[in-house]
């Protein structure tokens, strides 16, 4: 019986170690309350950056294939202006022949 009575004195806590422990509970338990929450903010955050991403790498494929476009039109404009300067250098020759041969006929 004093067995009893030893064990029970020696497994209570003192009231002020037992407050103690409840404010060191309470503060851990407001701590994890706030870490949950900023850890949903974080979670929320990463998905609105992550659709982000995603958005402006579509953004930018959709750059690359209009400028892919925007080339090859230029090239074929390039392609196209040398033709007219080529052709127009034609011209050129043939009016400055046609204008030998007037003069060769003027003068005879």
């Amino acid at each position: 019986m004093l067995l009893i009575i030893a064990l029970s004195f020696q497994s209570c806590v003192p009231k002020k170690k037992f407050e103690e422990l409840q404010s060191r509970y309470n503060k851990l338990d407001s701590s994890a309350i706030d870490l949950r929450s900023k850890y949903q903010l974080c979670d929320r955050n990463l998905a609105i950056a992550t659709n982000r991403a995603t958005s402006l790498e579509e953004q930018i494929a959709s750059e690359k294939a209009n400028s892919a476009l925007l080339q090859a039109s230029l090239v074929k404009c390039l392609a196209t202006s040398g033709q007219g300067n080529a052709n127009i250098a034609k011209l050129v020759d043939e009016i400055s022949a046609s204008n030998k041969y007037i003069q060769q006929l003027i003068n005879a």
